[in-house]
């Protein structure tokens, strides 16, 4: 899942029967497809990866950025954007369709957050819980969007309270809706 009006970053791999091949923002570019121009933007960005010459290699980064909720599913067969190839003998057209859901993210208002004890002496610690909810429904959200922070005591880095569930490559998928977090009061 995605949010919406946050940029989810997607990788293009320019490759020719299987082997990476070299490209360049001159031959390869991204655009909107027609059918989905009213709920995304496709922005495509300054890829990082060059050789030791610095020619461009063959990944592209793009922000794909949804306006509305939506399944990428509904674009099928003709996905969210396109891959527009200059100067290559490529008949028909590429076009790219992963399953994604951009959905809008937590209300920080609707989420709730409960420590263990609520009454702490300087130093004490304590564990929090927090469960993001958008409209009063536990909602998931990917672990590297949550951060903690504090302006009266030093706090951990959260973990999931959730089981985590591997894709078909055997990639952890880190969504969560429930996380935990160390407090420690200092002032």
């Amino acid at each position: 899942a995605a949010f919406v009006g946050l940029p989810l970053e997607c990788r293009f791999a320019a490759k020719n029967e299987g082997a990476p091949v070299e490209a360049s923002p001159a031959l390869v570019s991204f655009t909107v497809s027609s059918l989905a121009r009213r709920v995304a933007e496709v922005r495509q960005l300054e890829s990082a990866s060059a050789d030791s010459e610095g020619i461009r290699l063959h990944v592209f980064r793009l922000h794909v950025t949804a306006k509305q909720s939506f399944e990428t599913s509904e674009f099928a067969p003709y996905g969210i954007f396109s891959v527009n190839v200059r100067h290559m003998p490529i008949f028909g057209a590429l076009a790219f369709v992963a399953n994604v859901s951009f959905v809008h993210p937590p209300e920080a208002s609707g989420s709730q957050c409960t420590c263990d004890d609520s009454r702490l002496h300087l130093g004490a610690t304590t564990t929090c819980r927090v469960t993001f909810q958008r409209l009063g429904t536990p909602m998931q959200v990917p672990l590297n969007t949550v951060h903690t922070r504090s302006t009266s005591g030093f706090v951990s880095a959260p973990w999931p309270l959730c089981k985590s569930d591997k894709d078909e490559r055997g990639a952890l998928l880190a969504m969560c809706a429930e996380f935990a977090f160390n407090y420690t009061a200092v002032s």
